[in-house]
């Protein structure tokens, strides 16, 4: 027959006493500090009370310069005593004194303890430490909550900034390719320029002055899987933008892709090694554009709620081909985690609307090029479940909504 063993967890009488002790010592030290701390406070607001008596009754003399006469009182606890002395008609002398008495506790002296007295102060040290354990415990949920909160907030700030700086750069002449409730492709603009010379497929772009004057701006440097737009306002020829597919990109030296003889680059800029850029496009320009147009570099992105493998929704980013067929790379987090998909547009976490000019709503057979503005609203969510009572007894959720006007509408 096998023997067993029962094996009981748990803490030992000493270990239990000496647990006590240290939790009584500590309750006993935030006990005096809080005591010590009250009695700071009572003895500033004698001070302070003091004080605005003394310049009260200063501001009462000067009033009645002429007649003032030395004098006592006592005013809530506050006694004040003051010594007029004319040394002229018109001038006297002040002396005041504030008295008042610091608020000190009475000391007893006792020899010991009975037992009876011990146990109450452990059954209050108990009732005090559990209180404070439940305050502590109530504090750091409040302040899990409240960052949670402020990330929640965070996150909808993110998605606004993002989708609405994108979005207003782009064009409805660029085709916004996808609109749907929970995702939008589109071309966003990375970069502008302006045409320093063209050599065959290749156009030089200048680079920012010495002066600080930038003639070239981009947010990232444009490859070969974005286009560039040239500006075309020639005469009989109605304004619009000439696009051409980007097959290489890159710096070069300022003499060689902007030189100063195109008005657009200084010799001073050169000598400190200054470099400019080169853009090599796959087909050429036509006749039409020459140096100083325009040009803008856009890519094609889409911005979509998507399902992560953690079970969360975020908005994500992918880059698309800019011609053809709609080929994305892989999705990249951009912020979050927001409520999940729902085709109620009350409670999806992610939802983008179309209007026109009139602000009608437009549908997917509406035509691309009548869309003026996009209405984007984001809700947000704690990753974590709070647990417990108070304002943060749940998830945290917060929510913005938005409305981005298409600037470079065609009118």
């Amino acid at each position: 027959e096998m023997e067993t063993r029962r094996v009981s967890a748990g803490y030992t009488l000493i270990e239990v006493i000496v647990a006590l002790l240290v939790f009584t010592v500590g309750a006993l030290a935030l006990a005096a500090s809080s005591a010590l701390i009250a009695q700071a406070m009572a003895t500033n607001a004698l001070r302070e009370r003091g004080e605005r008596i003394a310049w009260s009754r200063i501001e009462v003399i000067k009033s009645q310069c002429g007649i003032a006469e030395s004098g006592r009182e006592t005013v809530h606890q506050v006694e004040s005593a003051w010594l007029v002395d004319r040394v002229a008609r018109l001038r006297v002398n002040v002396s005041e004194s504030v008295t008042y008495m610091s608020p000190r506790g009475a000391r007893s002296q006792t020899h010991g303890l009975s037992l009876a007295e011990l146990l109450v102060v452990i059954a209050l040290v108990g009732l005090v430490g559990g209180t404070v354990v439940t305050t502590i415990t109530r504090q750091q949920r409040f302040y899990r909550g409240a960052s949670e909160l402020l990330h929640a907030r965070e996150d909808v700030r993110d998605a606004m900034e993002v989708l609405s700086t994108d979005l207003r750069a782009t064009s409805v002449a660029d085709t916004v390719r996808l609109a749907s409730d929970s995702a939008i492709e589109f071309f966003s603009t990375i970069g502008a320029s302006v045409v320093c010379q063209i050599a065959g497929n290749d156009i030089g772009l200048p680079v920012a002055h010495s002066s600080g004057s930038s003639l070239s701006a981009f947010l990232t440097d444009p490859d070969t899987g974005d286009l560039a737009l040239f500006h075309v306002d020639s005469a009989g020829a109605k304004a619009h933008w000439e696009r051409r597919r980007i097959s290489g990109f890159g710096q070069r030296s300022l003499a060689s892709s902007c030189p100063p003889g195109s008005r657009f680059s200084k010799q001073s800029d050169i000598d400190v090694g200054a470099k400019g850029f080169v853009v090599t496009l796959a087909t050429p320009l036509v006749g039409d554009i020459k140096p100083g147009v325009v040009v803008r570099f856009i890519r094609r992105a889409r911005y979509s709620l998507y399902h992560a493998s953690d079970g969360d929704w975020y908005l994500g980013y992918r880059r698309c081909n800019a011609i053809g067929p709609p080929i994305c790379g892989v999705v990249q987090p951009v912020s979050g985690p927001y409520r999940a998909y729902n085709r109620d547009p009350s409670t999806t976490g992610l939802l983008f609307e179309y209007f026109d000019a009139a602000g009608r709503a437009m549908d997917a057979a509406a035509a691309p090029l009548a869309l003026a503005r996009i209405g984007i609203t984001a809700r947000s969510e704690s990753e974590h479940q709070l647990l417990g009572r108070g304002p943060f007894a749940s998830r945290i959720a917060d929510s913005a909504k938005v409305s981005v006007a298409i600037r470079n509408r065609a009118q």
